[in-house]
């Protein structure tokens, strides 16, 4: 009846210090029962190492346990066990359902209580009150000594309410973990494998209160308890900051002992326990760490790596070649090597990559969550479809999860189909008629498929009342959609891929998900619950599931965290990711409570170990450990730079290494493993990308090593490579550019007569390959049922041009109507687009309803700014949405190329009004926007803003042949469709008025005639409120006008049609050259939906942008004028 305590650094081998007195008591023959009891994870490892100690074939007369295996060993013998053990997936899973009740009474956490991992935190917070022997009537009390106005009491008083609603629940029928180790103690005493027996414990550096009172219990049965613990002397050791976990643990023990009268003795092995050989690098580092004052290492470092990599993907390729090399060169076994992350979750893809590549065997030591896995996610999406009312992101997140009935090509030609029509809701159950297509057949027998088990289940679901019943809807869908096979053949798949990690996860996800049903059922089976409520709890269940992977192989390198690297000894230890936050890691701030509040619940007596101060010291003792467990060799990496390219620094792990260590130096990359190494050459699979650069480095010139071209002799030899090195050295030959394909076949592609638009000479003017990407290969938008920027634009024009239509065909002028008729006109007007556009998408939902009120106003103030526009001056509207081409209201623009070639440039303009005055006839041409566009003289001259110009052009071309009259140019404008809003103090209606109206003027440039500007604003007195244009009081247009004289109109129309002609020509020739335009730091490439396709890259020395220089205004006119001034033959 006694605690006996070996202590000893982590340096001292006191696991073999207890092996060796287990080995004594089973040569001496005692009948005294003898335990070994160490963490649920390092039992098979126990076992091997016993086993080998011990020097037997196998051992029979000693036990090797976890805590939970020794609770349950204890109650099959003892029984009395009554109740039904509820786990932690059916624990969470009735805290779901308590939560959700208890909901509206919470005070502090009432907002919170339906987020997701709330369920988690709170069952979290629970075991903590309950492993630390807190009851709810302590709590209470607790609770009743905080003030009122404290935050934390509102806190705890939700928990509370919560923890005794789960209490009242599990009464009498139900245990949790935390009560099914209390009602192990109580039946200690009723058990007799305890008695006299010798028990050993390894590997643990912390007890719960709980745990403490079970080994008190049990030491007054047993002949003695032996407990090891990682302890230096505290009075002598210059680190004994390091050992304050495990201090405080030995200390509680102390405590225990005295409280329950249980004899102790301690074995201290710090000064005459057996080390561990190691060598003498890592015996210095395991004293000198965390000493305080400290030695310095003054010998040759020969085992002691640190390596700074560039970033973290040339971190893993070091430390794959390093763990080769060791294997290779140093007759490692795989076995021998540990890798630590600080951050599995960035590292462990990484890793598990690299380590295919280069034949590594690895395991990965973690428990998994499950709720990322394509089963469950298909499973909780199936429920959300009928929840959310079938829309698309449930549907296509089930179907893409890979589990239902239909193929990857049914899949992707019913998203097209649903995309392209806004299938949602009860759409769905019935058959598809929107589109005559032979295709609609295949689609519809897909959606039925499809929709077939789930409109079944929710007819199902919906006649249920209590979780029992819709765990049987649900399970009877499983059945229906033959998810236990599908998953059987989805293993098949990831074993022929060798991915056997995987296949390991999903051979358990069936059964996971039938205890998960099964707990439903039996810990909630008559709760009423709606479909929502039956979702989350499912979802909860599933939520709490860590799957541990098991080991498939006796040799293989084991890659785990810091937190999970204790135990036994490696002879290579591989720590990376030694960057500064992430060695030490910073303890996350507690999801529920402030460091203030916790630190104030351990004053009042309830430690729960989650104060900032003990977290960082079990994480410092965990690095501590965790860089004691190398024997042999250490290496320690960082990162510089993550793969954004953002700067990281080193830990000061590091820091520390190189002041102990004045003889370290720290790796980098150039002087550890470039390409060029000779230790790249590892595997066949992970030698071939460095052998690639080096192929490369010699192409561009350089000398490689010889020892690159034995490698490349092998791979050209070995058939298993020819092809793959065949291709590679292909690519070597490849320019990042588009060869001009022959004239002929332009002619062909492009199609005789050859009809562009302005805006495809501006596409082509922007970058060539763009242009024969969209005009040439011709690729297809998938068309989606939504209304994005280019519908906005459409709705606004078809609304103006409605407009001026209804005007004319009730017979009014625009200059009698009146704001009420325009606004009553124009709403009208647009009511019937909402009804007609795009299969009524306008009305498909309440977004888009809330759409259509703000597309109506901004049209209201769009019609109404026109009709002012046009009622301050005299040019009158001529035509409205006039096309002009081979089929249009107006005659194409006709050029004719060198070649003899035709070209015919089409187009569509929005509003044309005209002026008469005696023998000539003005023309204004009007485009209108719904974004802002300003007009550029340096634009257009150099292309990139042809549009108005060539408007222009057409009409005056056209204007002879139906008026008799000289055509002139009055002005090009933008008219941007909006409803402004105004920066004014004013409430002064017919100021604001007028303040809108200016801040809608049109853009663009007028004719330099005063008499023509004032016929279009009579009212213009110095800046025009409408026109880009100002009248001095001397009656001239002003310096900071948009004007051009007549001549400039004709001399800009001229070189215009010259680049259409030069355009033109080189769209023939069959010019595709990837050199986008690089206008004023504007690139072709910035919006382009193309960059996928020509993978442009400055960096590649094919490529460069086609650089062009903004000119000023009198440089463009200076030069066209020079060029030929106002001679205008088309």
């Amino acid at each position: 009846m006694a605690f006996r305590y070996i202590l000893g650094r982590a340096d001292i081998d006191r696991s073999n210090y207890m092996i060796n007195e287990i080995a004594k008591f089973l040569q001496e023959g005692v009948d005294d029962p003898l335990y070994l009891i160490v963490p649920e994870q390092f039992t098979l490892e126990s076992e091997k190492n016993l086993i080998k100690g011990i020097g037997r074939q196998g051992i029979m007369e000693i036990e090797i346990l976890s805590f939970n295996r020794l609770g349950y060993k204890i109650l099959h013998e003892a029984g009395g066990r009554t109740r039904s053990t509820i786990n932690e997936q059916g624990k969470n899973m009735v805290m779901g359902k308590i939560i959700d009740q208890l909901g509206p009474e919470l005070k502090v956490f009432k907002g919170a209580f339906q987020q997701s991992g709330f369920i988690d935190i709170v069952s979290e917070s629970l075991r903590d009150f309950k492993s630390n022997d807190l009851d709810t009537e302590t709590l209470q009390e607790m609770v009743d000594t905080l003030p009122e106005e404290r935050l934390l009491k509102g806190k705890l008083n939700d928990l509370l309410l919560i923890y005794k609603s789960f209490n009242a629940y599990l009464q009498d029928t139900y245990i949790d973990t935390e009560d099914y180790i209390n009602l192990v103690i109580e039946k200690i005493d009723q058990t007799n494998f305890l008695r006299h027996a010798r028990v050993w414990i390894d590997g643990f550096d912390i007890f719960s209160p709980q745990l403490l009172k079970m080994l008190a219990k049990m030491a007054l049965h047993c002949r003695d308890i032996t407990i090891s613990l990682v302890l230096g002397n505290e009075s002598a050791d210059r680190d004994r900051e390091i050992f304050h976990v495990p201090r405080l643990t030995y200390e509680k023990l102390l405590k225990t002992a005295a409280e329950y009268a249980v004899e102790e003795e301690i074995i201290d092995l710090n000064q005459r326990g057996s080390r561990i050989i190691r060598r003498e690098e890592m015996l210095f580092l395991e004293k000198e760490l965390f000493a305080y004052p400290y030695n310095k290492f003054l010998s040759p470092v020969n085992n002691l790596q640190v390596f700074a990599a560039a970033n973290i993907r040339s971190e893993i390729e070091n430390v794959t070649a390093a763990i080769i090399r060791l294997v290779r060169e140093q007759n490692y076994r795989f076995r021998d090597i540990m890798v630590v992350c600080t951050d599995m979750e960035e590292y462990s893809s990484w890793l598990r990559q690299a380590f295919i590549e280069n034949d590594i065997p690895f395991f990965l030591d973690e428990k998994r969550g499950i709720m990322g896995n394509p089963i469950i996610e298909s499973l909780l999406a199936s429920l959300e479809i009928i929840i959310r009312g079938y829309r698309y992101n449930e549907i296509f997140r089930y179907l893409k999860a890979g589990f239902s009935d239909l193929g990857q090509q049914e899949c992707d030609e019913l998203e097209n189909y649903v995309l392209r029509y806004g299938i949602r809701g009860s759409r769905w159950k019935e058959p598809f008629t929107l589109e005559n297509d032979e295709d609609l057949e295949s689609i519809n027998a897909s959606r039925e498929r499809l929709i077939k088990p789930l409109d079944a289940l929710e007819r199902k679901l919906k006649k249920s009342k209590t979780c029992r019943d819709m765990a049987g809807d649900f399970y009877d869908y499983l059945e229906a959609i033959k998810l236990r096979e599908k998953i059987e053949i989805y293993i098949d798949e990831l074993y022929e891929l060798k991915l056997f990690e995987y296949v390991n996860e999903n051979t358990q996800i069936w059964n996971i998900v039938m205890m998960v049903l099964d707990q439903l059922v039996e810990f909630l089976g008559d709760e009423i619950v709606d479909l929502k409520q039956f979702h989350r709890l499912l979802e909860a269940g599933f939520a709490s599931y860590k799957i541990g992977i098991i080991p498939t192989r006796a040799d293989e390198v084991v890659i785990g965290s810091v937190s999970r690297s204790k135990g036994f000894t490696s002879k290579a230890v591989f720590l990376i990711g030694a960057n500064d936050g992430a060695l030490p890691a910073r303890p996350e701030e507690h999801k529920l409570l402030s460091e203030e509040e916790i630190l104030l619940l351990k004053e009042k007596g309830l430690d729960l170990g989650l104060d900032y101060d003990y977290r960082m010291a079990r994480e410092n003792f965990s690095i501590y450990e965790t860089l004691a467990r190398a024997s042999d060799f250490l290496w320690i990496s960082c990162a510089l730079a993550d793969e954004d390219g953002r700067p990281l620094h080193p830990s000061i792990i590091i820091d520390r290494l190189k002041i102990l260590f004045p003889g370290l130096i720290i790796q980098r990359e150039k002087h550890l493993l470039g390409h060029q190494d000779l230790n790249m050459i590892t595997t066949p699979r992970g030698t071939f990308s460095p052998l690639i650069l080096n192929l490369k480095d010699h192409l561009e010139g350089s000398e490689i090593e010889e020892y690159w071209w034995d490698a490349y002799e092998w791979y050209y030899k070995n058939e298993l490579w020819q092809d793959r090195l065949s291709a590679v050295l292909q690519g070597f030959k490849h320019r990042n550019q588009q060869a001009a394909i022959d004239s002929s076949l332009a002619q062909k592609l492009y199609k005789s007569p050859f009809k562009t638009s302005i805006s495809r000479l501006e596409k082509f003017n922007g970058c060539q390959f763009a242009h024969f990407i969209e005009y040439g290969l011709k690729p297809r938008d998938r068309k989606i049922f939504a209304m994005e920027a280019p519908d906005i634009g459409e709705l606004f024009h078809l609304g103006l041009l409605n407009f001026a239509r209804s005007l004319n065909e009730i017979g009014m002028e625009w200059k009698d109507l009146g704001q009420k008729q325009c606004f009553a006109l124009i709403d009208g007007i647009m009511d019937q687009l909402v009804l007609d556009y795009n299969s009524g998408i306008l009305k498909s939902s309440p977004r888009y309803e809330y759409l259509v009120t703000r597309l109506k106003r901004i049209c209201r103030r769009a019609a109404w700014t026109l009709t002012l526009h046009i009622k301050r001056g005299d040019f009158v509207p001529a035509y409205y949405e006039v096309s002009f081409g081979l089929q249009g209201t107006l005659p194409p623009m006709v050029f004719e190329l060198d070649s003899g070639e035709k070209v015919y440039l089409e187009g569509r303009i929005d509003r044309v009004d005209l002026l008469e005055t005696g023998e000539d006839i003005y023309v204004r041409v009007i485009d209108y926007k719904s974004g802002s566009k300003d007009l550029s003289l340096s634009d257009i001259y150099n292309g990139f803003s042809l549009q108005l110009f060539l408007y222009l052009d057409s009409v005056l071309r056209a204007v002879p042949a139906f008026s008799g009259k000289t055509p002139q140019p009055g002005g090009v404008f933008y008219f941007k469709i909006d409803d402004p809003m105004i920066n004014t103090d004013s409430r002064d209606k017919d100021i604001i008025e007028r303040e809108i109206l200016k801040k809608m003027k049109m853009t663009g440039l007028v004719v330099r005639d005063v008499n023509v500007i004032r016929q279009m604003d009579r009212d213009i007195a110095g800046y025009s409120e409408i026109l880009p244009v100002q009248v001095t009081k001397n009656d001239e247009v002003g310096a900071k006008s948009n004007a051009l004289t007549e001549l400039e109109f004709a001399a800009l129309i001229k070189h215009i049609n010259q680049q259409v002609g030069e355009i033109s020509a080189a769209i023939l020739e069959g010019r595709t050259g990837i050199m986008p335009s690089n206008y004023d730091g504007n690139t072709a490439c910035r919006y382009c939906q193309f960059r996928s396709v020509c993978q442009f890259d400055v960096l590649l020395d094919d490529n460069s942008y086609r650089f062009v220089r903004k000119m000023t205004d009198e440089d463009v006119l200076r030069k066209i004028m020079a060029a030929g001034g106002g001679d205008n033959n088309g």
